[in-house]
């Protein structure tokens, strides 16, 4: 059905006046009355009664009118959705984040978007592996999470993000604290935290050569417990120091670099997506805003080291 002539028709029961409808609608009257009148022939009905000094609506053109109206709001938010989606600042997204990722990237992100017209993400967190097999089904647009061997016939690509330095943290005044160099044998004695697949992967604790002994004693994607167990116990905390930024600095918490390997551990931590697959333009502007995000964290780090 022609919306066109569905605004003619609105206009003209909001007047009840043809000549005062067509100058709203910027038309001639004839050229409104035409339209009324092939409306009225699509519809076979009859929408308006008149006579040379009256309109009035018919009982029927009321339940069409109320339809119409409908139809028109409809076409105007989809058009406007449809405006803010192709400009890369509106409509729906899902995104899937290792927690790691939804710690540091998550908040500033979506402060940005969250005011945009007709927005809507839906984030799931979990391990890569579990964000990867939702990738694949299409169940998210992109995922981020730490950086792994694709297979070759992979059906997503990726681009690095950022490289999470990896770290020891512990609460002020720990027994480890004042120690000039740990050891793995050092660390042995005290209950270990991590999260969920998220930094480390399955075999974390035998990479950083803790010894196939030393299992978790906490496992849980929640950095904000993660953080107020490690300020009040003497538990050992093995993650990045991004993820644990607010007890470092108000000081209930410190870093401890991993001084027994012979170079520094870091989390690459990557963007993937489908292959032959075109990103929507808000997947695409969120992407791009990530890579900004990561590179400003990338300056801050390296003008801290230096």
């Amino acid at each position: 059905m022609d919306l066109r002539k569905l605004r003619h028709a609105v206009m003209l029961a909001r007047f009840l006046n043809f000549t005062k409808a067509a100058e709203a609608l910027n038309l001639t009257q004839s050229a409104l009355t035409r339209s009324i009148q092939a409306l009225e022939s699509e519809c076979q009905v009859r929408l308006f009664d008149r006579t040379r000094n009256m309109v009035a609506v018919t009982a029927v053109g009321r339940e069409f009118l109320r339809s119409a109206e409908t139809m028109l709001r409809n076409e105007a938010e989809l058009s406007n959705m449809l405006m803010h989606a192709a400009n890369g600042d509106g409509g729906r997204i899902a995104l899937g984040m290792a927690p790691l990722a939804a710690r540091t990237l998550l908040a500033p992100l979506m402060s940005e978007m969250i005011g945009k017209p007709g927005f809507h993400a839906n984030i799931t967190t979990g391990s890569p592996k579990r964000l990867l097999a939702l990738l694949v089904d299409e169940a998210l647009e992109i995922c981020v999470c730490t950086a792994h061997t694709a297979p070759a016939n992979a059906p997503y690509s990726g681009i690095l993000l950022a490289h999470f330095p990896l770290g020891i943290v512990v609460r002020k005044n720990h027994p480890i604290a004042h120690l000039d160099k740990v050891t793995p044998e050092d660390l042995e004695p005290f209950p270990l935290l991590r999260t969920r697949s998220t930094e480390l992967d399955d075999n974390a604790t035998s990479t950083l050569h803790l010894g196939p002994r030393k299992q978790p004693a906490l496992t849980v994607e929640d950095y904000d417990i993660l953080m107020r167990v490690a300020a009040h116990s003497d538990a050992v905390w093995i993650t990045s120091p991004v993820s644990a930024r607010e007890g470092l600095e108000n000081g209930t918490l410190t870093h401890i670099p991993i001084s027994w390997l012979e170079q520094d551990v870091e989390i690459p931590m990557t963007a993937y997506f489908l292959k032959h697959r075109t990103l929507s333009p808000l997947a695409q502007s969120i992407l791009d805003r990530m890579i900004v995000l990561c590179g400003e964290m990338d300056h801050v780090r390296a003008s801290a080291r230096s």
